[in-house]
């Protein structure tokens, strides 16, 4: 139920809970491709960061009522999302300023993901906690919460769980950071990420379906439209491009109303990667 409240992932998961689920505001996410405000980066300001300032803060719930802000620094399940420059920065700023504690989730992004330890990394941000889980372990099933050493000064029996410090978790998981730093993943995720990300875009100038393409190392966006002036979201079409993919041998997950996520392997090479292109574009052919 608590992760259930912070995610507005899909309203069926929520549907039959309301009441069940209080103290928990949400807020639009930077999506500069479908701004929630109507407005156009940068012009805009980062209106979407005054609304929490002036909205939220002032009429909604104020800040010394809020226990944290949490957000992921990269959207993941809502559409791999990439936010503009400036605003993690001004969050974090903002959060400062009022005493707020800072939550980066980095279970999607971090980990070499998007070719820095943790998307927070790109705009320079240290968050006052960090939320670690997936590529973690290896495909076990853990995770981790990193903070400022003050926040985690608790005194004993103040918090404890069930299944925490598993002996084969905590080995998996050295394993792993042992493999990402000695392979250089991240360097890989963020050469072999942006030969994709060029390489994907060049798709985008060919076929009309693609409206937006976004990402950072090796988490990518693929916003799949009917008319590109309108924006208007092609659900159907992109589930068939991962048909048509998945006949070929490629798996696609989508993200979001009508986005693919490209979140391949952090050993992808460029062979591999021009591999699963190919196949894309033997999709996109047929639903064009």
């Amino acid at each position: 139920m608590g992760s259930l409240q912070l995610t507005t992932t899909s309203v069926a998961a929520r549907r039959h809970f309301k009441g069940m689920m209080q103290g928990v505001f949400h807020v639009p996410y930077a999506y500069c491709y479908r701004c929630p405000f109507k407005q156009t980066y940068p012009d805009c300001g980062l209106w979407c960061v005054d609304y929490i300032e002036d909205i939220m803060f002032k009429k909604v719930i104020p800040p010394d009522d809020l226990a944290c802000m949490i957000i992921e620094p990269v959207q993941g399940a809502g559409g791999y999302i990439i936010p503009p420059d400036g605003y993690l920065q001004a969050l974090a700023k903002l959060c400062g300023e009022n005493n707020v504690i800072f939550v980066a989730d980095e279970i999607q992004s971090g980990l070499c993901r998007t070719g820095k330890w943790f998307a927070c990394e790109h705009w320079e941000v240290e968050p006052d906690i960090v939320t670690i889980g997936k590529g973690i372990a290896g495909g076990l099933p853990f995770g981790a919460t990193v903070s400022r050493a003050e926040l985690m000064d608790w005194e004993p029996g103040a918090h404890e769980n069930t299944m925490g410090g598993s002996p084969v978790g905590c080995s998996a998981a050295l394993a792993m950071l042992d493999i990402l730093k000695t392979d250089r993943l991240t360097e890989n995720a963020a050469e072999v990420g942006g030969y994709l990300l060029k390489r994907l875009k060049e798709l985008a100038e060919r076929y009309e379906l693609i409206g937006d393409v976004r990402g950072k190392g090796m988490m990518i966006g693929v916003e799949i439209v009917k008319d590109r002036g309108t924006k208007e979201p092609a659900k159907a079409e992109r589930d068939k491009l991962m048909t048509k993919a998945f006949e070929r041998g490629l798996v696609l997950l989508g993200a979001g109303v009508s986005s693919l996520r490209l979140a391949p392997p952090l050993i992808l090479t460029r062979e591999q990667a021009d591999v699963g292109l190919e196949i894309l574009e033997q999709a996109l052919k047929e639903i064009k």
